[in-house]
């Protein structure tokens, strides 16, 4: 006999496939015009299937229903993001007029969101077969089904994600995506052949790259959600997606089954160009196999770096191999500058392009989603864009998102800041672009940002004039985040000591994590005289001057100089003669002031042309008001700041 709990929850799902089945009888009356629903109804309806959607994971007739409505609306109006209504994409709150594009968008999320489950695959699989989605013709793209459905792919893949060999990274407890080259065209269904010794072991296979949720973007530019999981709990499985999709194991954290096989049928072969170790793709194999490939979507796939693009962007690509030999060289230097391994469980780097970027504003990401592609758009096969030319094209953004990532230890307030300096080791150790250079373009700005302008910078502030540590509160006036002059001192190591005492600093971090596993605690707010300690270590030299003209005091100077000194670590005359450089470098007058502004902001003159730049407290705002205000009083006070500087370490105001 059931329990009664039981017999509840069935009435329950009963009296919810009758509400549900009662939306799906309005929505077809009004698409046969036998009875038109108003604009308000058409919303309210649209708000009740969003509430009552669950109840398709359950109900597979329901499932059936709703594919059959969206058909009909497909052939009355087209489908959604190719018709009139919504090409270009439709507002998210504004609804006057598109009310039932709203409903329709809904209910085809709702089908993905709990409709198209393993369970429903296995038990309908007839019925579920050839049931896609047109609106797929305009993304993720249009493809056909597969010629020879009954034909078997076979391809190897790294089923390990082994734990990090130092301090944790942000992406640890989420899955290592494995590209197969497969594509499952919409509406198909897919049949796969698994190894024993992964099933039941939280692996997953993921339909669809495209995994960022856009339900808070607007304009609508795609369905929010497009990318279905399937848990692996057998050997052999089916998977698909309504809207198509590529293939991808996913590996769970700490797996080790190393390098498996994985079988399919019924799939669509994708663009894939191979830099894995135990599988490589040759360039003659690219140019006359893979870029012709059908697939909407092309992977790029190495130990170290992963991409999709378009294929639309890459059929008359020709140069895949030195394209993913500078990621791989981008990356290997990233991995330098931030003291990891080459190799590690996860790429360094994984991205690619979307209908609009995942935030507001640039994110981090496995997968980082910050550029935007309109897939109407006319493409030639060989996409004039740096994710083809590599990543030494790219903004500035790509190095500070994937800085966020790294999890680097940083100074109090740097964590806006430090990330930027990827970018700096990158283009001048590996592409040899001038110090000065790399450092002036890690924040998007100018050629002309030297460090020289960034400690200047530094020497206009009423901070420094004042003898006191840089402003970090986060807030309007804060002198770190998104500033050079918020990581210059880095720069300046590099300066005059080379690049090694950054390796060797980063490098110790990991092997202090893992000897004391709770080293740093917090890696945004590092403490600040252990720090400067460590950082004079890895130079050589105690850097206390350095830090302290760049606004970073000790906590407890008396500790830490005793410190210093237990370590043998003596001032050094290459920071005493920076120092004295750039007290020759301090604005003095007005005319002095000018000059530098221009470089920093060269329409500093203007005002602001919306509020944030009208912001007197920094940037465009700042340089704009002071260039009324600064005089040769202002000059004296640096000046007298710099020369007690010197006083206190040297024992010299004058140098």
């Amino acid at each position: 006999m059931k329990s009664l709990l039981a017999l509840f929850l069935l009435s329950l799902t009963s009296l919810q496939a009758a509400e549900f089945d009662q939306l799906l009888d309005r929505l077809s009356d009004h698409l046969s015009e036998e009875k038109e629903l108003s604009p308000e109804e058409l919303s309210a309806l649209e708000a009740d299937l969003v509430e009552a959607a669950p109840v398709l994971a359950k109900e597979f007739d329901l499932v059936k229903r709703s594919f059959d409505l969206i058909a009909t609306y497909d052939e009355i109006d087209g489908p959604l993001f190719l018709n009139e209504q919504t090409k270009g994409g439709f507002s998210r709150s504004e609804k006057y007029g598109k009310e039932l594009e709203h409903v329709v968008f809904q209910l085809q999320q709702a089908i993905l969101d709990h409709g198209y489950t393993a369970d429903h695959l296995n038990e309908h699989q007839k019925e579920l077969d050839s049931k896609g989605f047109l609106t797929a013709n305009f993304f993720p793209g249009e493809v056909d089904s597969p010629d020879d459905p009954r034909k078997v792919y076979q391809v190897q893949i790294d089923a390990s994600q082994l734990p990090p060999d130092g301090s944790p990274l942000t992406t640890d407890d989420q899955p290592a995506r494995r590209c197969t080259g497969w594509y499952v065209a919409p509406g198909t269904i897919a049949e796969l052949k698994l190894p024993a010794d992964i099933v039941g072991k939280g692996y997953n296979i993921r339909v669809g790259a495209h995994t960022w949720d856009l339900q808070k973007k607007t304009p609508i530019k795609r369905l929010d959600r497009i990318s279905l999981v399937f848990p692996i709990e057998e050997d052999r499985m089916l998977v698909g997606n309504p809207l198509g999709g590529g293939v991808y194991l996913e590996v769970p954290p700490n797996a080790d089954k190393g390098i498996c096989e994985l079988f399919a049928r019924n799939i669509v072969e994708a663009p894939f160009y191979s830099a894995r170790s135990f599988d490589k793709t040759t360039l003659d194999e690219w140019l006359t196999t893979e870029r012709k490939k059908p697939a909407p979507w092309t992977d790029f796939e190495s130990e170290k770096f992963m991409m999709q693009v378009p294929t639309s962007w890459i059929y008359n690509f020709k140069t895949p191999d030195t394209l993913v030999a500078d990621y791989d060289k981008c990356m290997d230097l990233v991995s330098e500058i931030t003291g990891r391994p080459k190799i590690r469980s996860k790429v360094v780097l994984y991205h690619q392009i979307d209908v609009v970027m995942r935030g507001g504003a640039f994110f981090p990401g496995y997968p980082q989603s910050n550029y935007n592609w309109d897939p109407l758009g006319e493409d030639d096969g060989n996409k004039d864009h740096w994710f083809l030319k590599g990543p030494q094209f790219a903004r500035s953004e790509l190095f500070h998102e994937m800085g966020h990532m790294e999890r680097i230890t940083k100074f109090k307030g740097e964590t806006e800041a430090l990330v930027n300096f990827l970018y700096v080791y990158v283009h001048n150790q590996g592409f040899d672009v001038d110090l000065d250079v790399a450092f002036g373009r890690s924040m998007g700005r100018s050629d002309k940002l030297s460090i020289e302008q960034a400690a200047i910078d530094r020497m206009i502030t009423e901070t420094f004039r004042q003898g006191q540590p840089r402003n970090t509160t986060n807030r309007p006036g804060d002198e770190v985040k998104y500033q050079q002059r918020g990581y210059g001192h880095y720069a300046d190591i590099a300066r005059l000591f080379g690049w090694e005492p950054l390796l060797k600093f980063a490098a110790q971090d990991h092997e202090n994590y893992k000897r004391e596993k709770d080293f740093p605690r917090d890696v945004n707010n590092d403490p600040t005289d252990n720090r400067i300690l460590r950082l004079s270590m890895a130079a050589g030299a105690d850097l206390r001057p350095l830090f302290q003209f760049w606004g970073i005091y000790p906590d407890d100077e008396t500790a830490l100089a005793r410190e210093m000194k237990k370590n043998d670590l003596e001032l050094s005359p290459k920071v005493h003669e920076r120092l004295k450089h750039y007290r020759t470098l301090i604005p003095m007058n007005a005319g002095d002031f000018k000059e530098h502004a221009l470089i920093m902001y060269p329409r500093c003159e203007e005002p602001g042309r919306n509020l944030n730049e009208r912001n007197s407290l920094y940037g465009h705002g700042f340089y704009h008001d002071w260039l009324k205000k600064y005089d040769a009083s202002h000059g004296e006070k640096a000046a007298a700041a710099m020369g007690k500087i010197l006083e206190t370490f040297y024992g010299d105001a004058t140098g």
